[in-house]
């Protein structure tokens, strides 16, 4: 168990076609953490302390369920291993799986063989998800949309308006970083409204705008289908500023709209829907990605 998790970046989400390894940041996190280990009947007298941010949330994604919480407890000292335990919780069937997935994920040299995998997984996620919803087959070819492959790892960003954790890209957490403090630097406030979300989180959304009774020509005016968003990447972050709502289409007519204009190209973000683009999703001007 210690050798599959002495790569384990921190602090990193560790994300696979069908878990995800949330480390423990927010006060949120804490709390749910706390309930998991209570919940596992677990006792906190003579477990090994371990700093916040090498606790883990163990989720599955397909079933949005906490199976349970991994503790990484780091090497004490030269020629010491690394150390990982796994705490269940009760009546959950999934740790062995967990276990070997996880160590194959932690894993430096496994990375490109599971990459591999997992794309395979998320086309066979997209095409459940299209059939669901009656996505037309033909519809990505149309409107010049590609399938989004999730990454493996995703790195902490700080929050989102609300309070969220905010995981990107690494290169992209970096760029952003950087845009924000230059923006603040010149007056401007960009706050992150949506960053990284799964094919299950948008088919979520998908499922929301269905039970209020939208069609799915009505939902494709607003999101892609579950697989084709920039958001599956990392790369993709929804910006707003005081004032402004999420996904408001009044952030064009703000003064942080206009220095997006002139200035976000110069650290990799762009405007992904601009008026009449080709990709059948109206215009969005809070929606930036970024390219290298």
């Amino acid at each position: 168990m210690s050798a599959g998790f002495r790569h384990l970046p921190v602090p990193a989400l560790i994300n696979s076609a069908e878990w995800t390894l949330r480390p423990v940041i927010t006060r949120r996190d804490h709390e749910l953490r706390e309930q998991a280990l209570r919940a596992a009947r677990i006792r906190s007298r003579g477990q090994p302390r371990c700093r916040a941010g090498l606790w883990y949330l163990v989720e599955h994604k397909v079933a949005r369920t906490l199976i349970g919480v991994l503790q990484h407890a780091p090497a004490s000292g030269r020629g010491r291993a690394a150390t990982g335990r796994f705490y269940p919780m009760p009546d959950m069937p999934y740790p062995d799986p967990l276990i070997r997935e996880a160590a194959l994920l932690l894993k430096a040299r496994a990375g490109d063989a599971h990459a591999k995998a997992q794309q395979a997984q998320s086309r066979r996620r997209i095409a459940y998800w299209s059939e669901q919803f009656s996505i037309p087959s033909d519809y990505a070819t149309r409107h010049q949309l590609q399938p989004i492959p999730e990454p493996l790892h995703l790195h902490y960003a700080g929050r989102d308006c609300v309070g969220r954790s905010i995981w990107l890209e690494f290169n992209t957490r970096i760029s952003w970083l950087a845009m924000q403090r230059a923006a603040l630097e010149q007056g401007i406030q960009l706050d992150v409204v949506s960053a990284f979300r799964s094919i299950e989180y948008q088919a979520d959304i998908w499922t929301r705008k269905r039970a209020r009774g939208q069609s799915t020509a009505d939902i494709l005016s607003v999101n892609v289908p579950p697989g084709y968003s920039e958001h599956h990447s990392g790369r993709a972050i929804d910006i707003s500023t005081p004032g402004i709502g999420p996904a408001e289409p009044a952030f064009a007519d703000t003064p942080a709209f206009r220095w997006l204009q002139q200035h976000a190209h110069h650290f990799g973000f762009h405007l992904s829907f601009p008026e009449h683009n080709p990709h059948g999703v109206m215009y969005e001007p809070w929606h930036w990605c970024f390219r290298r």
